[in-house]
């Protein structure tokens, strides 16, 4: 016959456990641009990441699978973004509406009303503006910064006219 035991002692122990979920996230370089400008998208979502599935409608390219995927918008308007992203068998998937503000160029008419005579400063550009998105700054060749310019001389005159959104 063996010893018997009959004495019992508890231990105390910890397990710890991560959970690792993934967590749909992104940003931009730029957030307003213009037609044509670029944007560079950058994921910085949370978790174990091993692919992207990115819609940019409107843009282009409408969808990419990069990590940080570069988008160009030929049209004017507030875009939305889309990203999915999957990893370890988990999925995520974030949708920014209006995240992208692309401005259009402002469209400019000149009416010019030469000087009167030789040597006379009575000449004047008056523009109109449209497109784009007031309200618009203005650069004159000569100095001025108001829309129409007047008291001409005879002379070339150009102006960069810029909307609010920061498109010339």
């Amino acid at each position: 016959n063996g010893p018997d035991f009959t004495d019992q002692e508890s231990v105390p122990f910890c397990v710890s456990t991560t959970v690792t979920s993934l967590d749909a996230q992104f940003t931009a370089n730029e957030t307003v641009v213009c037609i044509g400008e670029s944007v560079q998208f950058i994921d910085q979502s949370q978790g174990s990441v091993s692919t992207w599935q990115w819609s940019f409608p409107g843009g282009s390219p409408a969808s990419s699978t990069s990590s940080s995927p570069q988008v160009v918008y030929a049209t004017a308007g507030q875009k939305n973004i889309t990203l999915t992203v999957t990893g370890a068998g988990d999925s995520d998937s974030v949708t920014q509406n209006s995240f992208i503000t692309v401005g259009a160029e402002p469209v400019l008419t000149a009416v010019v009303a030469n000087i009167s005579c030789n040597g006379a400063g009575d000449g004047q550009i008056n523009l109109s503006v449209g497109g784009g998105q007031g309200p618009y700054s203005y650069s004159w060749s000569n100095g001025a910064t108001q829309q129409d310019i007047t008291n001409l001389s005879s002379g070339t005159y150009s102006v960069t006219v810029t909307s609010n959104s920061g498109c010339v």
